[in-house]
């Protein structure tokens, strides 16, 4: 972490050899839309993973899509706990209704985890 004197802290992420300025406290202690705005991928969009609400969460946190993270393979990450997913699980959800099976309605979709929502808590 950088504690710059005449500004907020911040985390450095390097990415295939560039560096990007992530908040300090990027990913930690709520659910949040955390990559929206930021470098490389949602600068300068707001769909998709960029706006999805997700946290850090402890690795043995049972929600259905715990990932390692990228950024820092000692932690790992939850949308579904946030009661939020990504594109993947938008994707598995239409190969169940080609096969089908009953899915969500359109309603639901806008929290397809409801059910994981607070089932872990995000890490501090």
């Amino acid at each position: 972490m950088t504690f710059p004197e005449d500004g907020e802290p911040f985390i450095t992420y390097t990415i295939d050899g560039v560096d990007f300025e992530y908040p300090a406290n990027y990913g930690s202690g709520a659910c949040a839309a955390w990559d929206s705005g930021l470098e490389p991928d949602c600068a300068d969009t707001n769909e998709g993973f960029c706006a999805a609400m997700w946290c850090y969460v402890s690795p043995d946190c049972e929600a259905s899509d715990v990932a390692v993270s990228s950024l820092n393979d000692e932690i790992s990450y939850s949308y579904a706990t946030c009661g939020d997913m990504v594109e993947s699980a938008v994707e598995d959800e239409e190969q169940v209704a080609d096969e089908g099976e009953e899915v969500a309605d359109e309603e639901d979709e806008e929290v397809p985890f409801p059910e994981e929502l607070g089932v872990c808590e995000c890490l501090q």
